[in-house]
């Protein structure tokens, strides 16, 4: 996380641990993707916490490029895609399915594109106060697209939730625009490494989704 190794590493155990469940409470293939994304989010503060320990520690410093590009990997292209692909794999609305597949496309799109930033942007790490901070050493100078890219990185992250007809996702999706928000203003020039704390640890709602989801699905069958 932002804040410590120690944050990091007992954010992606407790994680870790609620997406192991969540998986073994999975009864449907459709909610697979969207049962691991916990276990996902724990590797990505494993990384993060890593990247900690390379600042104080030289047994990891060497490692330390290797654990900010596989972290800005996560959190630049893996969740734009993955986050609308999840969802759109469990909808069972035609017309919702259809917009959260669009999401999707545009999340994979922004995802490839992300790949191509971190070959060349050459990002790195550094500590500011008490949280880390990504900057690319080849800063992107098109202004107007990196600001397009946020745009549509939100979209994809964010709307499935709400176009979403799985009980309680817009649930989810509230608590994640609050994080969003509270990362913005307390934390602007660290959203990746906040934001994603922030959403890692409401993950673990996913366990609750999934829960109630095979509760009203066993209660249709015995119906």
């Amino acid at each position: 996380m932002c804040f410590s190794a120690i944050s990091s590493f007992s954010a992606s155990i407790i994680i870790g641990g609620i997406g192991v469940s969540t998986v073994k409470k999975t009864t449907a293939k459709k909610d697979t993707f969207f049962a691991s994304i916990p276990i996902i989010f724990a590797i990505q503060q494993i990384c993060e916490g890593c990247i900690w320990l390379s600042f104080s520690n030289l047994s990891f410093a060497e490692f330390q490029t290797f654990f900010t590009y596989a972290f800005l990997f996560f959190a630049w292209s893996v969740w734009p895609a993955l986050l609308p692909f999840s969802l759109y794999t469990m909808e069972e609305n035609d017309q919702r399915k259809k917009l959260i597949y669009n999401l999707f496309i545009i999340g994979l799109g922004i995802g490839i594109g992300s790949v191509y930033t971190l070959y060349s942007g050459q990002p790195f790490a550094y500590i500011s106060i008490f949280h880390i901070d990504y900057a690319l050493a080849s800063p992107q100078s098109n202004n107007a697209f990196v600001s397009m890219y946020e745009i549509f990185y939100v979209l994809c992250t964010l709307a499935p939730m709400f176009i979403s007809t799985v009980k309680n996702m817009k649930v989810f999706g509230i608590l994640n625009v609050m994080a969003l928000c509270i990362s913005y203003v307390f934390f602007t020039n660290s959203i990746p490494s906040t934001w994603c704390f922030f959403a890692a640890i409401l993950s673990g709602c996913i366990y609750w989704i999934i829960v109630k989801a095979h509760s009203l699905s066993t209660k249709t069958v015995h119906i």
